[in-house]
């Protein structure tokens, strides 16, 4: 008795090792039978009712952001698509491949692949995939796994609000135009895009990536998100710091002599350099004042502050040269004399020449101190008046000290109120 079990047992085990065992020829029937089963319908969805809707899952794995050129708005990525679906039309195992990993490639041109495009493709609009490719369909449960290379340019406009500090999203849309959510729904298996082979780029920082589907006018989108943040540092050293101590040495401008000869040549200096500057921006960023970038105006500003510079000091130099006998308007006077704000000096009353007197014992000391006190008293006159003389040469040095201080306080405004919220952006 116990014989016959052991016996039955090893047949039993036999004929399941048999089944699972395949040869070429059999995998060769199974693909020869796919195929036959479609009989060149491979434009039609492979489900025996086709009332309900196939569910195509599409996920992506991203390799590299190959560039981001936010001048002419696109985004180019190269990645793949792994796109998956279940097909009830083809027979399972008709001729025995019970194994449940049994699987084989087959021509793409031979069966039903779901034909995705691009919607946001910055060139033609044209079908992802191509028919020369290989699908791996599993034998057993229909299941078809369809996986291919991309390499896309995608429409993606800028947002340069806050460059060099920006962070842009781009989105990578795909859809079915030939089929209605309906009939056909795309969906990822996952949250996130793959990123276990990407490369880093040199300018951008890849932050965050999400997959979502949609569905929108009766049409199934499954899109791919991709958020960035540039790279800075390169920016804040050959741009925003130069930029920075430009506008500050544009207004010492005002503290060089007159008399040194390089005025005006240091202020058109700033000013051409400023317009380098204004130039070298626009031409990275778009052509397009929506929005604007927060440092193009910054730069705007501080190029009509130097412009502005320019004619102060022309003004300043004109002053500083007019004669010195040609006549002083009082209402210039009345200005100088506010700013110097010079401290009156003591001088030497009567009455308290009166009472030092009344210290002296001899009549004759008294009249001869007080002479002498009453000569010094004239004489310090004497000179204040000659030092409170105002001339066009002390009007251009007043010139210069409220064009200094008006100048640097309308910087600091225009810097903290443009510069700090990029500043900010970036932590």
């Amino acid at each position: 008795m116990e014989t016959r079990a052991l016996l039955l047992t090893i047949l039993i085990l036999n004929s399941i090792s048999s089944s699972l065992e395949h040869t070429f020829s059999d995998v060769s029937q199974e693909v020869v039978n796919v195929a036959d089963q479609y009989g060149g319908a491979t434009t039609i969805i492979p489900l025996d009712d086709l009332t309900q809707t196939m569910n195509v899952s599409v996920d992506m794995d991203l390799f590299s952001i190959n560039n981001f050129d936010e001048a002419s708005g696109y985004i180019d990525i190269s990645g793949y698509l792994s796109i998956n679906w279940t097909e009830s039309v083809y027979s399972k195992s008709k001729y025995g491949l019970a194994a449940p990993d049994t699987s084989a490639l087959v021509l793409a041109s031979s069966l039903w692949v779901p034909s995705l495009v691009l919607v946001n493709s910055l060139d033609d609009v044209s079908v992802i995939g191509d028919s020369s490719t290989k699908v791996r369909i599993y034998f057993t449960t229909g299941e078809c796994l369809w996986e291919q290379r991309v390499i896309v340019k995608a429409v993606c406009t800028a947002d340069v609000l806050y460059y060099p500090f920006d962070r842009q999203e781009c989105v990578l849309k795909f859809s079915t135009w030939i089929y209605t959510a309906d009939e056909l729904l795309l969906s990822p298996t996952s949250s996130t895009v793959g990123t276990q082979f990407y490369s880093d780029n040199v300018e951008w920082t890849l932050k965050k990536t999400v997959a979502r589907s949609t569905i929108l006018n009766s049409k199934s989108y499954v899109e791919f998100v991709f958020s960035i943040e540039r790279k800075s540092t390169y920016f804040m050293i050959s741009l925003l710091i130069p930029l920075i101590v430009l506008s500050i040495l544009n207004i010492f401008v005002f503290i060089l002599p007159a008399e040194s000869g390089e005025r005006v040549g240091f202020a058109m200096t700033c000013f051409l350099a400023f317009v380098v500057f204004l130039g070298t921006i626009t031409f990275s960023l778009p052509k397009s004042s929506s929005p604007l970038s927060m440092l193009s105006y910054y730069t705007g500003i501080m190029m009509v502050f130097s412009a502005a510079t320019n004619v102060v000091v022309m003004i300043s130099l004109r002053i500083y040269h007019k004669p010195e006998n040609e006549f002083v308007p009082n209402w210039l006077k009345m200005i100088v004399y506010c700013l110097r704000c010079v401290p009156c000096k003591s001088s030497v009353s009567p009455s308290r020449n009166e009472s030092e007197l009344s210290l002296v014992e001899d009549i004759s000391q008294q009249k001869a101190v007080y002479n002498v006190k009453k000569t010094q008293m004239f004489i310090e006159r004497d000179e204040e008046t000659s030092q409170g003389q105002v001339t066009w040469n002390s009007i251009g040095r007043a010139l210069d000290k409220i064009s200094f201080i008006a100048f640097l306080a309308a910087e600091i405004v225009f810097s903290v109120s443009y510069l700090l919220p990029i500043v900010l952006n970036a932590n």
